[in-house]
């Protein structure tokens, strides 16, 4: 495809940003759809749970610090029969050690009478599938619900709804790709970013251990365009922006700081991908 049609395929990004770099003694000359890659991960994790008082709970409890303390006497009490299937919250309590058994005669313990006040929460075990995301070029966690550039989504409005994710193996074949090189494996995860992420993602959950070592990860892919300047003595600079292909929903030609300078290094290494 010659200069003018890729020019024409998007004369209005050309008509925007045409003189941007005029001042630094570039011309923009080419402009092109380029694919960048990302990971789709997913892994299973042990995540601890902070519990709080249910109202079941607080009956049994509370029956127990009035003084009726036997299994017969608190089902009785209840309403339900010595071998129903909400009995097993009494063997939820005691593994969490806010009762005793003796005999089997039931006793609250401090912790239990703390929890009872709202002033004692315990940690309950969870297993929990994790999905995340990886920017290839620039090797960080990446969620497709925030900007690149942004560490957090925006508080003051919700002009950004995501990106749009490809499959990769789904690419045209003469689609510009920049190919995956950072494979992600169990021995290159940073345990302590990891373990921030998770806790972002899972606010009311925090990080504990991996269940297993087990990585699950799918090629992915975000379409950009990227422009190409050049100078008189042809040095070469690029700029990675969003476009209506790009984002859920267009809000203008975002430019992507941390890709534009990611794809500036991979570019001055594989000229022949923009040409």
């Amino acid at each position: 495809m010659s200069n003018n049609s890729i020019i024409h395929k998007h004369l209005d990004i050309f008509n925007t940003f045409k003189n941007d770099k005029e001042t630094e003694g570039f011309e923009l000359k080419e402009i092109h759809e380029i694919y960048l890659p990302f990971w789709f991960c997913k892994q299973t994790i042990v995540a601890e749970k902070t519990v709080a008082l249910d109202r079941f709970t607080e009956i049994i409890l509370s029956i127990i610090k009035a003084g009726i303390t036997t299994h017969a006497e608190i089902c009785t009490f209840l309403g339900v029969k010595v071998d129903d299937f909400v009995t097993m919250q009494f063997h939820y309590l005691l593994k969490n050690e806010l009762l005793t058994e003796k005999n089997n005669e039931y006793t609250i313990t401090p912790n239990g009478l703390k929890f009872l006040n709202k002033k004692h929460t315990f940690q309950k075990v969870e297993i929990v599938d994790f999905d995340y995301h990886i920017n290839d070029l620039t090797k960080d966690y990446f969620n497709p619900l925030i900007t690149i550039d942004s560490k957090e989504a925006s508080k003051k409005n919700n002009t950004f709804s995501g990106y749009k994710i490809s499959q990769s193996h789904r690419l045209a074949k003469n689609a510009k790709v920049i190919e995956h090189k950072n494979r992600p494996t169990f021995s290159k995860i940073n345990q302590a970013d990891f373990a921030a992420l998770f806790n972002k993602e899972h606010p009311t959950m925090s990080f504990y251990d991996y269940e297993s070592q087990d990585v699950e990860i799918h090629k992915r892919a975000i379409v950009f365009v990227c422009l190409k300047y050049v100078t008189e003595g042809n040095e070469i600079e690029y700029e990675i922006r969003q476009f209506k292909k790009t984002v859920k929903k267009f809000n203008g030609y975002t430019l992507e700081k941390n890709l534009t300078k990611a794809v500036n290094t991979y570019l001055k290494h594989k000229p022949e991908l923009i040409t």
